[in-house]
């Protein structure tokens, strides 16, 4: 809204009932606080991206005085790239517009909006030039953002097994179709697995190395698709990739295994705040 609509909406209330709020509306100080005050009601929340850091030297913080807290900084966020704050500095609490300082674990209650500059004082432990007390100014950014997890691989990876051999492939195909097995294998992937076994895996080599856009003539889909079947079969324990591409085979290689009985411990992609 602009200045002339509140002016306008002033002079109809004053009209219509005469409302107290009209020489509140009346006067320009308290229009320019409205027209903020619904600018930061539209505007997008802010992030420091800063946070206390899990396993803090509390006595450090401690001694250094009231408020300090030793942080971990999130990569891309202003703190970073603009102050200089680094994960195991200590941070002093915030200062938002030469306001009295705010400790980083209530700085996110704030609410504050994209664009606004906030103050970072911290202390750096070490004996390098980089250390001691510092300074710097952050904004405040939108915060990555965090890319959607496949429903398909919030399941357990399975650990690859011994590889299937060729009298096995009736029986590897007849025991991932099982309705029991419908949790993990899709009827895309069924066939997929049924395509690879029948047409490209050979026991005389050491796997087969078809290309995506073969198997995806081959699966009756898109390569794009083709690329999503392979990854889940890969994920289910079903395909193993043995080499990357050479300069004579230009694709990767793989074999047919048995699904695992064990699951595959792998580190989950984190996000820090």
């Amino acid at each position: 809204m602009t200045e002339d609509h509140y002016r306008a909406e002033a002079q109809r209330r004053t009209k219509i009932s005469g409302d107290p709020l009209t020489a509140l509306l009346d006067d320009p100080k308290n229009i320019d606080a409205a027209i903020e005050q619904e600018r930061l009601g539209k505007a997008p929340l802010g992030w420091l991206g800063v946070a206390v850091l899990a396993r803090a030297n509390w006595q450090m913080s401690l001694a250094l005085g009231d408020g300090f807290r030793q942080v971990e900084v999130h990569l891309k966020s202003s703190a970073y790239r603009h102050a200089g704050l680094r994960t195991g500095d200590f941070l002093k609490p915030v200062k938002v517009n030469g306001a009295a300082g705010v400790p980083v674990e209530e700085f996110d209650s704030l609410a504050l909006p994209c664009g606004t500059k906030v103050i970072l004082e911290y202390y750096r432990h070490g004996t390098g030039r980089a250390s001691g007390w510092l300074i710097g100014e952050a904004t405040l950014t939108r915060p990555p953002r965090v890319p959607a997890v496949p429903e398909w691989k919030q399941l357990p990876q399975v650990a690859c097994g011994r590889r299937v051999q060729k009298k096995d492939r009736s029986k590897f195909i007849a025991t991932i179709s099982k309705p029991s097995q419908r949790r993990d294998f899709t009827p895309a992937m069924v066939r997929a697995v049924t395509v690879l076994a029948l047409r490209f895996d050979n026991d005389e080599h050491e796997g087969f190395w078809p290309s995506y856009a073969t198997m995806a003539r081959e699966f009756g889909c898109s390569r794009r698709h083709a690329v999503t079947l392979i990854a889940r079969l890969r994920w289910a324990g079903v395909i193993k990739v043995v080499e990357g591409p050479t300069a004579q085979r230009p694709s990767n290689l793989h074999q047919l295994t048995w699904p695992g009985r064990g699951q595959v411990a792998l580190p989950r992609r984190t996000y820090r705040v």
